[in-house]
């Protein structure tokens, strides 16, 4: 498993990384312009959030440990999938025609936004993550990047306006959906489109349903910053160009949650084979768990000390420095997040989807409802620590949960062997 986890970092990294490049060139063409991309791309990432209903887990957990077949269970999912992400992408088209008529620069944005949820909805990684080849689907997505980082060299100057940066990302990555469903296609030598998809889509939804509340109110905490922003400081003095500050933090830090994410995607799949040795099952968690901590304070701290220096020397623009001091912060909010993710998917192994929604409930509906109170107040600082209290909030309310479930399973256990 540690040479997948590290095999899958290392190709994402790498990707990232020149995602990473590609995102400051954008954001120093953009500038006041990058503001508006990042909120309509965090849109377009909540509302996919909202649409894969939890979906993707129950997916990966019948797959990675064998309960149900890839034939059965890929053409169904993909068929769902494409008739509920397809629809909603043209809806979402009609709509903005019919509200930005006469306004061919809005229209423009949310179109690039549009096809930018199209692809995540679509994309293939539940099938990579559920039959443990997440190194084969890293290697795709550092391509992918690639490419996209050359979209914004060639395409964008400037002169460019909000969304450029939306469209180059959309294309490359409609492609890249288009290529690993092919590469599916051919691997698990299975059909893509079934005609018998809704029975099956409703037993993914109702098996899913806990899943996606908790996804639900998981994506609300992470994009809740960058959702609020504009709206709650619209009109304050002391506030201007704090969407665009804390956009430029928030996709920074992004490429990093993205490659903690794959390494995760490797843990959270092999979790599901965990639960058959129950002996060990929770050394592995809490092991796991330590060591993602450790290097998670480690990077925040080295962070922290060159913070000033390597936000100038990344982003020279004046625009953006308000924000270096918080990289730390968010960085260390993304390694919980990851320790989270362990934790709640060793809930979701055993079917506890709702346990992990109890552990939820609390603190990310307290760090959500307190933007509205202190955002208008501290502007994007505000929502900066209110993401890491809600972060560790979940952790530490997920760690009771699965010590919960932990002693429950293990006396169950017992009273058998009794």
């Amino acid at each position: 498993m540690i040479k997948q986890i590290f095999s899958s970092m290392a190709f994402s990294a790498f990707g990232r990384l020149a995602q990473f490049i590609g995102f400051v060139y954008a954001s120093n063409c953009l500038l006041e312009e990058f503001g508006e991309s990042s909120s309509a791309l965090g849109w377009a990432q909540y509302v996919h959030f909202i649409l894969t209903l939890g979906m993707d887990v129950v997916a990966v957990r019948y797959l990675a440990d064998a309960s149900k077949q890839a034939g059965d269970l890929i053409p169904s999912l993909f068929t769902g999938r494409l008739f509920l992400f397809g629809m909603t992408t043209l809806m979402g088209g009609v709509v903005s025609l019919v509200h930005f008529e006469g306004q061919p620069r809005l229209l423009f944005l949310c179109f690039g936004a549009l096809l930018n949820f199209f692809a995540l909805g679509m994309n293939a990684q539940w099938v990579f993550q559920g039959k443990h080849e997440m190194p084969r689907y890293s290697v795709l997505q550092a391509t992918i990047s690639l490419l996209t980082v050359g979209t914004f060299f060639i395409f964008l100057s400037r002169q460019s306006i909000a969304g450029s940066d939306l469209w180059c990302m959309g294309i490359v990555q409609t492609l890249g959906v288009v290529y690993a469903w092919a590469l599916v296609k051919k691997r698990y030598d299975v059909p893509l489109l079934s005609p018998n998809w809704v029975q099956p889509l409703r037993t993914f939804l109702k098996e899913g349903l806990g899943n996606w509340v908790f996804g639900l109110l998981y994506n609300t905490l992470i994009t809740i910053g960058m959702l609020s922003v504009v709206p709650l400081t619209r009109g304050n003095p002391n506030f201007i160009h704090h969407d665009d500050v804390f956009g430029n933090l928030y996709r920074f830090t992004l490429a990093i949650h993205f490659i903690l994410g794959f390494g995760g995607s490797v843990i959270y799949a092999k979790i599901v084979t965990w639960k058959h040795d129950l002996m060990n099952f929770g050394n592995y968690v809490f092991n796991t768990i330590g060591w993602i901590l450790l290097i998670g304070l480690l990077a925040s701290i080295s962070l922290h000390l060159i913070h000033r220096p390597l936000y100038v020397w990344i982003f020279p623009a004046e625009v953006y420095q308000p924000a270096a001091p918080f990289v730390a912060w968010m960085v260390l909010g993304r390694f919980l997040a990851l320790a989270s993710g362990v934790l709640s998917w060793g809930m979701f192994s055993f079917r506890r989807d709702w346990l992990a929604v109890r552990c939820a409930l609390l603190p990310i509906s307290l760090a959500v409802s307190l933007h509205f109170w202190l955002v208008p107040l501290f502007g994007f600082k505000a929502s900066v620590f209110l993401y890491l209290a809600g972060e560790l909030g979940l952790f530490l309310c997920s760690l009771l949960g699965f010590w919960f479930m932990f002693c429950q399973l293990q006396s169950q256990k017992d009273e058998k062997s009794v």
